[in-house]
């Protein structure tokens, strides 16, 4: 049984660029350093990876999510699919924790708005818990595909 491409996909020698300041969208963005598009390889599917590895072009970059396990996050791998189905429902609690909270604490900041000190549900709202990705790291750069050199 072969490896799939994008578990075969490194980054020699990551660039430094800031992915959020790229024009684009979440699929693909434009660098301004190197004038290169920039493929998002955790919103696209496994067949998307390999036609884009399979391309002609000299250089491809790309930005992937590596898990502190070694595997890339992909738009059909079990758990980024389980996420997107949960992101609704996460909302949707948020929404009815922060107007619980608003409802429950507006009188009193009225009133002691000056004495009021950032209490852990302001922290958690400014840090939602799904913002933050799993362990692991965000790397980009030029896409190098290793060679599976299983039998």
């Amino acid at each position: 049984m072969r490896l799939p491409v994008h578990a075969r996909l490194r980054i020699a020698s990551p660039c430094s660029a800031d992915w959020s300041a790229m024009a684009g969208d979440d699929r693909r963005r434009l660098c301004e350093a190197c004038g290169l598009h920039v493929h998002n390889v955790a919103a696209m599917t496994a067949p998307e990876i390999e036609a884009l590895a399979a391309t002609t072009a000299p250089r491809v970059c790309v930005r992937l999510y590596r898990r502190a396990d070694g595997t890339v996050l992909t738009a059909d791998c079990p758990v980024g699919r389980r996420a997107r189905r949960r992101e609704p429902v996460r909302r949707a609690g948020m929404a009815a924790a922060l107007l619980g909270l608003w409802a429950a604490t507006e009188h009193l900041a009225t009133q002691v708005r000056a004495l009021v000190r950032p209490t852990a549900a302001a922290v958690a709202v400014a840090n939602p818990p799904w913002a933050v990705p799993p362990p692991g790291e965000w790397i980009a750069g030029e896409m190098t595909v290793e060679p599976d050199l299983r039998p």
